[in-house]
């Protein structure tokens, strides 16, 4: 942004009091807010830029009390007059940094596997409803000559007609529909094509399980049976 094109390794940095000599670059984060736009960041030295309050990030081997304690007294030890106010696990502080992000996502799972199950019975009544009915023109298949194999394996083809149709229509739907959920999305894509292959999988071995299970318990009934009954 400053030097487009350039390297700026070696060049000053004035911000209006002091000059500033670029030694490095660090990679794009947030500092405030997951969702806000990549800001302009420096990090100074400490001799250059005292603060009297300080936040020290240490990686310990060890994650308990004790570790703590011991990090506790290397300060003290390094400056006995240093005030060492507050230890906290950087995965604590964020949670609670992101404690409206977390509700939201909290929520959105929650719906939405609550939808994805609604969505898995709705698929396995329809269709099951369906191979139901058609049990009398199962009987008239095997009656006819065909195995129950053949028999189960139409039904599950002319089964999953109705939930593939609803499926392609949803998945149009949630594309269209996807620019619009990006915007509280961070990190993940709203075309994540792993989430649409993974529901569409749900949702295609529920129509599967649907309609194997009734066309298997009427593909093992006599036809004769099955013919009596119409």
């Amino acid at each position: 942004r400053l030097w487009p094109g350039q390297d700026p390794i070696g060049r000053a940095l004035d911000n209006g009091r002091d000059q500033f000599e670029v030694v490095g670059i660090a990679a794009d984060a947030v500092y405030h807010d997951l969702h806000e736009p990549t800001p302009g960041f420096g990090f100074l030295p400490l001799a250059q830029n005292y603060s009297e309050q300080m936040i020290l990030h240490a990686r310990l081997l060890f994650d308990d009390a004790a570790a703590v304690q011991q990090l506790r007294a290397v300060l003290l030890d390094f400056d006995p007059l240093a005030p060492v106010m507050n230890f906290a696990r950087l995965d604590d502080s964020l949670r609670i940094r992101f404690l409206g992000d977390l509700v939201g996502a909290s929520l959105s799972a929650s719906f939405g596997t609550l939808g994805l199950i609604l969505a898995v019975f709705g698929v396995y009544g329809v269709t099951s409803f369906w191979t139901t009915q058609r049990r009398g023109e199962i009987g008239i298949r095997l009656a006819l000559g065909a195995t129950a194999n053949d028999v189960v394996k139409w039904t599950i083809r002319r089964g999953l007609l109705a939930p593939g149709v609803g499926m392609l229509v949803g998945l149009g739907v949630a594309l269209a529909v996807a620019r619009l959920l990006g915007s509280p999305l961070s990190g993940i894509s709203p075309f994540d094509v792993s989430t649409f292959l993974g529901v569409a999988g749900v949702l295609t071995c529920a129509g599967v399980f649907a309609t194997w299970l009734p066309a298997r318990a009427a593909a093992k009934v006599p036809p004769s049976e099955t013919l009596r009954a119409l």
